[in-house]
């Protein structure tokens, strides 16, 4: 699990993680970043009914979403960033066309996710520090 410190729960935010916020997006996920004064990386996810009507493939992919962010944190260095990670409609490529929850495979998600992380490190948070 996400340690607490590293979520963004507040919809104050996420709204200025989303409106002041630097975009990068590839194939079905869209990262928004802005500085905050934390001094840490915290983390958002925006799963949106347009995904999957059924809540379970909704929170089996959020929680792969949690899940890779929690291994790739060490990993990166400590800066004050808010990122809110949005799940694209494309998502639904990847899947059979009426996904259950079982069908929803990590591996195309996190891959995704960690070259999302590697350009907002390369063109975000460097231009910021």
């Amino acid at each position: 699990m996400l340690k607490k410190q590293n979520r963004l729960v507040s919809q104050k935010d996420f709204k200025q993680a989303f409106g002041q916020g630097k975009g990068v997006k590839n194939a079905f996920l869209y990262f928004k970043a802005a500085p905050n004064q934390k001094g840490r990386l915290r983390f958002g996810f925006v799963v949106n009914k347009k995904i999957s009507g059924k809540a379970t493939v909704r929170n089996r992919i959020k929680r792969i979403l949690r899940e890779t962010i929690r291994q790739e944190l060490p990993k990166r260095k400590e800066i004050g960033f808010d990122v809110t990670i949005i799940v694209l409609p494309e998502i639904l490529k990847l899947f059979p066309a009426s996904p259950r929850a079982k069908d929803i495979k990590s591996q195309p998600i996190q891959e995704e996710v960690i070259q999302n992380l590697n350009l907002l490190e390369k063109n975000v948070f460097s231009r910021s520090v």
